[in-house]
C-alpha cells in the first residue's frame, strides 16, 4: 500500500466526524459515522493500491515495443527486469484487500471508540438539568 494513501486514511475518521458535525448537524450515530469512515478508508487504501499497481503496469508496458507481451531481444533491459520484478514482488499490493480492511476498520473503530468515551465522561460530568 502507499504510504500516501495510509496517512490519507488516518484523516477519514476525523473528516467523517466533522462532516457530521458541521454539515449534516449530527444526524448520524458514532456507529454509522465508524462505519462510513471504514468504508471510505477501505476505498482510499485499496483504491490507491489499484492506481499504482495499473502505475508499474503502465511503466512495465512501455518496454513491450512490439505489443505481444513478451519482453525478447531488444526489449529486454535491466530497466525492464527491474520494472518487472516491481509489479511481480510485492505481496502488500496482493494481500491489499484484506490489510486494508483490517487497518481501516482498527483505525476507525479506535478513532470513534475513543470519541465516545470522551461524550461519554463529558456527558456523565456536566450537571443535571
Amino acid at each position: 500500500m502507499p504510504l500516501a494513501a495510509l496517512i490519507a486514511s488516518l484523516f477519514v475518521p476525523l473528516a467523517v466526524l466533522l462532516v457530521d458535525q458541521l454539515v449534516l448537524r449530527r444526524k448520524l450515530s458514532l456507529l454509522k459515522q465508524a462505519l462510513v469512515s471504514c468504508a471510505v478508508a477501505y476505498a482510499v487504501l485499496v483504491g490507491s493500491t489499484l492506481a499504482y499497481g495499473a502505475h508499474l503496469q503502465a511503466e512495465l508496458r512501455a518496454f513491450d515495443v512490439d505489443g505481444d507481451g513478451i519482453f525478447a531481444g531488444p526489449e529486454a533491459s535491466p530497466e525492464q527486469e527491474r520494472a518487472l520484478l516491481r509489479v511481480t514482488n510485492d505481496v502488500g499490493r496482493t494481500f491489499a484487500p484484506i490489510t486494508g480492511a483490517v487497518f481501516a476498520a482498527v483505525s476507525s473503530g479506535g478513532f470513534f471508540f475513543i470519541v465516545w468515551i470522551v461524550r461519554s465522561l463529558s456527558a456523565s460530568r456536566s450537571p443535571a438539568g
